[in-house]
């Protein structure tokens, strides 16, 4: 569903996926990689209020869903009709 929606220039509601694929774009950055980028920021600033399992079921789930998109989600690959 996640690449569904990115393909199509959209996101799931965050706005770092939408700042992730306008870099993307103009920059040529990779939306994936900028993702991750962000999110182990924002899980490094939650070591000091949450718990460290917690933040590590968060960090698979995010390796997991930034990873895919890296892969999947390359620039030109999908054209939408």
């Amino acid at each position: 569903m996640t690449l569904a929606v990115v393909d199509r220039g959209a996101s799931l509601g965050g706005g770092v996926g939408i700042v992730a694929l306008a870099l993307q774009q103009e920059r040529g950055w990779r939306a994936g990689k900028v993702q991750l980028a962000v999110d182990c920021a924002i899980l490094l600033a939650s070591l000091f209020v949450v718990e460290p399992q917690r933040i590590a079921y968060s960090l698979v789930g995010a390796l997991a869903l930034n990873l895919t998109l890296a892969i999947n989600h390359k620039p030109g690959r999908y054209v939408a009709m």
